[in-house]
């Protein structure tokens, strides 16, 4: 696993701190903070567990540079997947620890009743063009309709016929299903700063 010191100043003007308040915060001079991040002065492990508490972040995110993954809409109280709201940040930053995560995409958790603990989380998936992938039969998948609208539920298929479930025990029969991507992870709001998923305007 590489470290690239040009990444300290990087993380450091993403979270819009100078390199005096730096400086202060480490009880290092200026020079020291520009020879750091020049990768001029050797990066001591409690340096660098200094450096990321004077961040707050986690040293994981020194070795991962961070994809910018676009929120492509909501899934609502009933599963259906809504446009963005104008509100919303319409991308997120998130560590490398996805693999292929050029095709990675995220949906925005916004139910309510008991499932309202999930408001904010993100669920990840990947965009592709193979129809309906093949790992979406029996997991949680986003499911494009051919009229075009979109849900988030569990494939499932009796003989020619798809049937899609959700959480709520409704299942929605013969459903003819354009394209569909597995739901690969979701992640709470809180992780969002601890492992470097950052959202962005």
């Amino acid at each position: 696993m590489e470290f690239n010191p040009y990444e300290l100043k990087s993380i450091r003007q993403r979270k819009n701190i100078s390199t005096q308040e730096l400086a202060d915060n480490l009880g290092v001079s200026v020079a020291q903070i520009h020879r750091l991040e020049k990768g001029e002065r050797r990066l001591t492990v409690d340096m660098m567990m200094r450096f990321c508490s004077a961040l707050q972040l986690e040293p994981a995110e020194l070795f991962f540079s961070p994809n910018k993954v676009p929120v492509t809409g909501y899934i609502d109280k009933d599963y259906e997947v809504r446009a963005p709201l104008p509100s919303d940040s319409n991308t997120v930053r998130v560590d490398t620890f996805f693999p292929d995560a050029e095709n990675l995409a995220a949906l925005r958790w916004k139910p309510l009743g008991d499932l309202s603990m999930m408001d904010g989380h993100l669920a990840f998936y990947y965009r592709h063009d193979k129809g309906i992938d093949p790992e979406c039969w029996g997991n949680r998948s986003l499911v494009l309709r051919s009229d075009g609208t979109q849900c988030c539920g569990w494939l499932r298929k009796d003989g020619e016929k798809i049937h899609v479930e959700n959480i709520r025990a409704r299942t929605e029969l013969s459903v003819e299903v354009e394209w569909a991507s597995p739901i690969i992870s979701v992640m709470a709001p809180f992780m969002f700063g601890s492992v470097g998923v950052v959202t962005e305007a």
